[in-house]
């Protein structure tokens, strides 16, 4: 059942608020994340377990095969999110959980908190069942959403954990709704991705939630793993090789998920780290 980890993890954390479980898609974890964060700061919630969890399933194998989505050779072969030989994405699977709780709650904990959750959306894009979104304007939308409630305005990023796979299609379009909703600004702001690391699942873009916290904590940006050819006709700044510093320690993280689901989020650093 899609909600037996919630449930399980109810059990035996003896958790007992609102035990929610999101189906985005690709974009779940990071829909999942935003929506307890939007809970916590209305007070509904003093505290949430959030994230993702994703399998290997061998028939939806099957079905990304019948659709030419993933990428098939070698793992050491696989050219990464951006690339200009993208040749699909990669099934990947894990667990990426963060919890999420108020300042004040944590301060009395004495924790000291790793990212602030500083502005969150869920929009969604017509397109295929089966396929990404087919323009970028609703992702964009989503991205301005979540910089809106933050009151960050896009020169005021320090990167941008995207969602792109390695699918030509998704990575695109993605780079199209980013330039639509950063503007002039987005050649000059750095972008990467985990999925080069992780591959593509459910959980993804809760990965990429928890990496862009920890870098807001520690200051650096992860580069895109496996990207060694770069398509510089996406016109981004792509962060390759090595890990960069982190200019301004504000994330905004997207997530895109085949059926339309778009996620966004935006981290800054924490009051009281």
């Amino acid at each position: 059942m899609p909600n037996a980890p919630a449930s399980q993890c109810s059990i035996l954390f003896g958790l007992r608020g609102p035990n929610l479980t999101l189906c985005a898609m690709e974009a779940s974890g990071l829909a999942a994340i935003a929506t307890a964060a939007d809970l916590v700061r209305d007070g509904v919630l003093e505290a949430a377990l959030a994230g993702g969890a994703d399998e290997w399933i061998e028939e939806f194998d099957r079905a990304w095969d019948r659709l030419r989505s993933t990428y098939r050779g070698e793992p050491a072969g696989f050219p990464g999110p951006f690339s200009r030989g993208q040749r699909g994405f990669t099934p990947g699977e894990g667990a990426f959980f963060v919890v999420l709780e108020s300042e004040d709650r944590a301060r009395a904990r004495g924790v000291a908190a790793w990212a602030e959750v500083a502005g969150e959306s869920l929009t969604h894009a017509a397109g295929p069942a089966q396929g990404w979104p087919r323009a970028p304007d609703e992702p964009a939308e989503a991205f301005r959403l979540a910089l809106s409630q933050a009151g960050v305005r896009p020169g005021d990023l320090g990167y941008v954990a995207a969602s792109a796979n390695g699918s030509r299609t998704l990575d695109a379009i993605e780079a199209r709704a980013l330039g639509l909703a950063l503007g002039g600004d987005l050649r000059r702001i750095p972008v990467t991705s985990v999925k080069g690391a992780v591959g593509e699942s459910g959980c993804a873009s809760a990965c990429a939630a928890l990496v862009a916290a920890l870098s807001v904590r520690d200051g650096s940006i992860p580069p895109v793993a496996g990207l060694t050819d770069p398509d510089t006709a996406l016109g981004l700044d792509l962060v390759m090789d090595a890990a960069r510093p982190v200019p301004v320690p504000t994330v905004l993280v997207s997530a895109l998920g085949s059926g339309g689901s778009c996620a966004a989020l935006v981290l800054a650093r924490a009051r009281s780290s």
